[in-house]
């Protein structure tokens, strides 16, 4: 069974359409589809389903609904036995689904997986991959049920990310030297989007392999001239090391690719990067290993290596990078990673599966394991307290009651421990997709965070900028209002949910939000 959101909300079974019945039936499923694996509230679906104002017979009408859905994801379900797929929660539901039976988990795995293809040097390759990511769209995200306000987040960073997968797979294919046959496609682009400077300069650099000097030069003054006019910007490093390399007659007649993560970048005359190196363990070191600089982002990198050289000398931090999928997070936090190890700080990884609900304190498994590895961790004591976390079987969750209270607090004194134990270079923890953490590991880092400046780490965590889980919400607005929260990120080109931004800007007089990047609209 698959279930839509590329398009109008849908399931399908066996390759054939289930009927859902009427509007409200179809965005019911769509609010059960913004939290997969997740409790869902019986309360808010009240407000969300009818956009705030509810009938006061509205619960009852919700009951209704869910039994519908029910009959539409198990028709051979007997009125007797529990129901597997769209269960009953205390005060709410909970839709189970497989691994990728939304088609637009499918769609973001895919993505990231052509981005990570194209900085690897494989743009034929990558290209497929998006081609393949972008087949699976039907429509526009959501049809019929976007202007619902609990789905507009939602639909805006599915459009976001629809528009990154299309110029990463012109990107990929210019890459490959078929910059010909996609000039005019190239140009439909960049016409629909003129704000987006990498596709303006692939268009730019496309014109100039093709012999159209004079046109990829007109391309270029009028980016400038858009940026100037709607914004007051200069064009950004993109546009300018295109525009040298053609004024320079310096455009390279084999097109060597350079990504991040599917966002084009320019890349001057040189050898092609070397293969990825294959992906090591998650908490022993980054995910890949770069070979070459992730051209383009400097100014980013360096305000992250200022972070870390502040936190390994004056007192730990946290800093957050937000994007959306495939936008180059998980990229960027590897480029510090493979500083900070050149520089001697030792790096841990801890990676949260998106694929529902992680198990508790899957998150610090990885983190801890790593630590209590290291030479200093033995003075402390705390790996001694932490043989749940060694063995990858803690108790929890934080909701059960599967910890008591001061079997918990021993659990994050002794995690603080390991942390604050590496003090003789310091230390880089980078936790990866934050969104997709279960609630354990969300506390752990709240409380982790509230003593941190005494350590010398940097926490780095890489999320996307909206998720309906309040306890994110609520963990990222917590960092943001700690002393020792260090400037966050926008990866350029993600939306951020309005409501989310304000509560993590809420304390006045602190800048926190788009410090390195900056969405341009």
């Amino acid at each position: 069974m698959r279930f839509r959101v590329l398009g109008p909300p849908g399931i399908d079974r066996d390759g054939r359409g289930v009927p859902l019945g009427g509007p409200k039936q179809r965005a019911l499923l769509a609010l059960f589809l913004l939290r997969p694996n997740r409790f869902v509230a019986a309360d808010w679906l009240v407000e969300a389903l009818w956009d705030g104002r509810p009938p006061v017979s509205a619960h009852t009408t919700l009951r209704t609904y869910v039994a519908g859905l029910r009959r539409a994801v198990e028709p051979e379900r007997s009125h007797r036995e529990p129901a597997r797929v769209l269960r009953s929660r205390p005060r709410g539901y909970e839709l189970r689904v497989e691994d990728d039976a939304v088609d637009a988990i499918r769609f973001g795995r895919l993505v990231d997986r052509a981005a990570d293809t194209l900085a690897a040097g494989q743009p034929a390759v990558a290209e497929r991959t998006y081609a393949e990511a972008l087949a699976l769209w039907r429509g526009e995200p959501l049809a019929g049920v976007g202007e619902l306000n609990a789905v507009r987040p939602e639909v805006a960073r599915l459009t976001e990310l629809r528009l990154t997968a299309e110029e990463g797979r012109l990107t990929a294919a210019v890459a490959a030297g078929r910059h010909a046959p996609l000039l005019a496609e190239l140009r439909r682009f960049v016409s629909a989007n003129p704000l987006r400077e990498g596709a303006r300069a692939q268009l730019m650099l496309a014109l100039s392999r093709s012999g159209r000097q004079t046109e990829a030069l007109a391309a270029f003054d009028e980016g400038r001239r858009v940026l100037a006019a709607e914004y007051g910007l200069d064009p950004g490093e993109q546009m300018r090391a295109a525009h040298r390399l053609i004024l320079e007659q310096a455009v390279p007649a084999q097109p060597g690719p350079s990504a991040v993560a599917g966002r084009q970048v320019v890349r001057a005359a040189g050898p092609a990067p070397a293969p990825a190196e294959p992906e090591p363990g998650p908490a022993a070191e980054s995910p890949r290993r770069h070979a070459d600089p992730l051209v383009g982002r400097g100014a980013e990198l360096a305000l992250l290596r200022e972070t870390l050289d502040a936190a390994t000398r004056r007192g730990g931090r946290v800093l957050a990078v937000v994007g959306e999928a495939g936008i180059g997070k998980t990229s960027l936090a590897a480029a510090l990673g493979d500083r900070a190890a050149t520089g001697g700080v030792p790096v841990v990884w801890g990676r949260c599966p998106d694929v529902g609900q992680a198990p508790p304190f899957w998150l610090w498994n990885q983190v801890v394991r790593a630590l209590a590895a290291m030479p200093d961790a033995g003075p402390t004591g705390s790996a001694s307290r932490l043989g749940g976390f060694a063995a990858g079987s803690l108790p929890g969750p934080a909701e059960g009651g599967g910890l008591d209270p001061t079997a918990r607090f021993q659990v994050y004194e002794a995690a603080s421990g390991l942390v604050h134990a590496a003090r003789r270079h310091g230390l880089l923890v980078v936790l990866d997709d934050l969104h997709a953490a279960d609630p354990d590991s969300l506390l752990l880092l709240r409380y982790l965070s509230a003593g941190l400046s005494t350590s010398r780490a940097l926490v780095v965590a890489t999320l996307r900028p909206y998720d309906n889980d309040p306890a994110l919400v609520a963990t990222v607005a917590e960092l943001a209002r700690g002393r020792d929260f260090g400037q966050g990120a926008d990866v350029y080109g993600c939306h951020v949910d309005d409501n989310f931004r304000q509560m993590i800007l809420a304390r006045p007089g602190r800048r926190v939000g788009c410090a390195a990047w900056r969405a341009r609209r």
